[in-house]
């Protein structure tokens, strides 16, 4: 029985009898000579590869997509068109692709043109099935290789985004791409609001009970602002005990709900369930963009700062809007 697992990008993607098994590599080849393609097709079979051959470069490459090949092997003279052209088409629509050329010239302007195209590697005719099986193996490294270093970038891009605690997005991941869905809202008309919420007491909770304590209090804030939130929305940890809530398409009315889910679900929270001597809350302030106003992230959230500091001089455990509503007026926002 095969398992398919997600791991690293196309290195093992699943186990057999305990062993872990490597993806075939796909080739397509392209070559006018049939007696040639012939050859090449049953040599690569023979060492395990997945192959697919055409005699024109045209039906290969409107079927490149479809296959998806990971090393394509294509002679460079060919009627219609010939390999530094299909070279030079793939390359432009799948720079990923390993493509090595097959050619009977050896001049240095051949090479230096083939590899201006994207050519990764070129094979002089006549040559020997055991140097193309080699040379098909040294490209199969360098894209293990080439996989590896995505996969690795994409995870050390993640890491930068997400705060280590608490696996939320952190303010790096905030300002980056809220001021993209900012200016997404503005153009399709759209009313957006951010939430500024901090832990009240937090100081406390560090000296009397420890850190170990405050982290726990951090991690379980966190998990409920994910639960009392929409898919869309945008949550960081922005720094302490402050976190951010970006709402897209909300308006103060459905804000100040949000932001009184979050409280409440937070105040009625079992202290002792999560690890504290006493009851979690939190203040909230919430600051709005319509889509006609001219203010910078940096200013909303200056608002919505303002507005939760207001909460928490006002006695803690509430929410507050930025000066524009007072919470008795929100039945007539619409």
């Amino acid at each position: 029985m095969n398992t398919t697992v997600l791991q690293k990008p196309n290195t093992i993607t699943s186990f057999r009898n305990n062993k872990p098994v490597k993806p075939v590599t796909k080739v397509v080849v392209v070559e006018d000579d049939e007696s040639i393609l012939e050859l090449i097709y049953f040599a690569l079979k023979k060492k395990g590869y997945e192959v697919k051959t055409y005699n024109n470069a045209l039906p290969a490459l409107d079927n490149i997509n479809i296959d998806k090949p990971d090393i394509v092997i294509s002679d460079i003279m060919m009627p219609g068109m010939d390999g530094i052209e299909f070279c030079k088409h793939v390359k432009n629509a799948h720079k990923e692709i390993y493509f090595i050329i097959l050619t009977a010239k050896d001049t240095i302007e051949d090479k230096v043109e083939g590899l201006d195209m994207g050519a990764d590697e070129y094979i002089t005719k006549p040559f020997d099935f055991m140097e193309l099986i080699a040379r098909v193996k040294a490209a199969e490294r360098i894209i293990e290789n080439q996989k590896q270093l995505v996969y690795l970038n994409e995870k050390l891009e993640k890491l930068a985004d997400t705060d280590e605690l608490t696996r939320l997005k952190n303010r790096r991941y905030f300002q980056n791409e809220v001021p993209k869905e900012i200016e997404r809202s503005s153009r399709y008309g759209h009313t957006v609001s951010i939430i500024m919420l901090d832990i009240d007491n937090f100081k406390i909770i560090n000296d009397n009970e420890g850190h170990q304590a405050g982290d726990k209090a951090l991690q379980a804030v966190s998990q409920i602002i994910k639960n009392s939130t929409r898919e869309s929305d945008i949550i960081c940890r922005y720094g302490g005990e402050e976190f951010v809530v970006f709402l897209p398409e909300t308006n103060p009315k459905n804000a100040f709900k949000v932001a009184e889910k979050i409280r409440r679900n937070i105040e009625k929270t079992d202290a002792n369930f999560i690890g504290l001597s006493k009851p979690l809350t939190v203040s909230a302030g919430i600051a709005i963009k319509t889509p006609h106003m001219k203010i910078s992230l940096k200013e909303l959230v200056e608002q919505a700062d303002k507005a939760m500091y207001t909460a928490k001089r006002s006695g803690k455990n509430k929410t507050v809007i930025y000066k524009w509503f007072k919470v008795n007026d929100l039945k007539n926002v619409h």
